[in-house]
């Protein structure tokens, strides 16, 4: 079987020039330019993505902090309500013992 000519010689010179290698060569650079291009593309994608995510952190962090503050409030609200009603109950039964 005859095998494709891959190979032509330059008019000027005489030199060979592999066609086959030429076309490699040339479609190996375009798919590092095509592989970059993706890889930044997601790198982009990534850190905008990475950074949303520490944004809704701290967000969630904030409110998280700004809860534990309202239960404490309420507890100790809660805390003295009932002190107060300790107080009256003593007070109500200490004049009852006292009678």
């Amino acid at each position: 079987m005859n095998k494709p000519a891959t190979e032509v010689k330059c008019p000027n010179c005489g030199t060979a020039i592999n066609v086959e290698d030429i076309i490699s060569q040339k479609l190996e650079e375009e798919m590092r330019q095509e592989l970059k291009t993706k890889e930044e593309q997601l790198r982009n994608q990534y850190e905008g993505r990475e950074s949303e995510l520490l944004e809704r952190e701290n967000e969630l962090k904030k409110s998280k902090l700004e809860l534990d503050v309202a239960i404490m409030e309420r507890l100790e609200n809660e805390r003295e309500k009932l002190k107060d009603e300790l107080k009256i109950k003593a007070n109500v039964l200490v004049r009852y013992v006292a009678k």
